[in-house]
């Protein structure tokens, strides 16, 4: 089809997400591994003095130039990625251990987005690593009966996925 964009890359085997950044590079991920364009690469961190893979990549964006954020859903963790697969930065980490976070967006002036689907809550992480927690059952109570995914668009507005709802709010 005239004006359709066609990946340039082989397939990822396992992929569960594809996001585009700001250059048109693919960016996926697919359990153990994230493609950037045409490189693969297999984050790694620290566990008990032994470089481990991250095991449950479900989601990267683009969160700076040459930093990739990494949602890792088995450790319900975002990573920031400087391009050292051996070197993985944690971003964030729920306080209290009952997190469950689907989904990750890169918004205006740095921000990170996932949700939180176990409170039922947007998480904003600042460049400066602050975090603000949104309520969504306060903004929005269609978007709080199963919120799964989040997008936001270049003016930071926030759009939130329901699948109960089976709506975009």
């Amino acid at each position: 089809e005239s004006g359709s964009a066609r990946s340039v890359a082989p397939p990822l085997e396992g992929a569960i997400w594809i996001a585009i950044d700001e250059s048109g590079a693919e960016i996926v991920a697919a359990g153990d591994k994230v493609r950037v364009g045409v490189e693969v690469i297999r984050p790694m961190v620290t566990d008990r003095g032994a470089l481990k893979p991250l095991s449950r990549i479900t989601a990267a964006v683009r969160q700076a130039p040459g930093h990739l954020a990494l949602l890792d859903t088995d450790r319900n963790e975002i990573y920031l990625h400087d391009g050292d697969p051996a070197r993985l930065d944690l971003l964030y980490r729920d306080p209290a251990g009952r997190a469950r976070l689907t989904g990750l967006a890169a918004g205006a002036e740095g921000r990170l987005y996932t949700i939180d689907r176990r409170s039922r809550s947007v998480i904003e992480i600042a460049p400066d690593r602050k975090v603000r927690t949104i309520d969504l059952q306060t903004v929005s109570p269609q978007a709080a009966q199963d919120p799964i995914a989040v997008a936001t668009d270049d003016l930071g507005d926030l759009f939130i996925l329901d699948r109960r709802a089976d709506a975009v709010t």
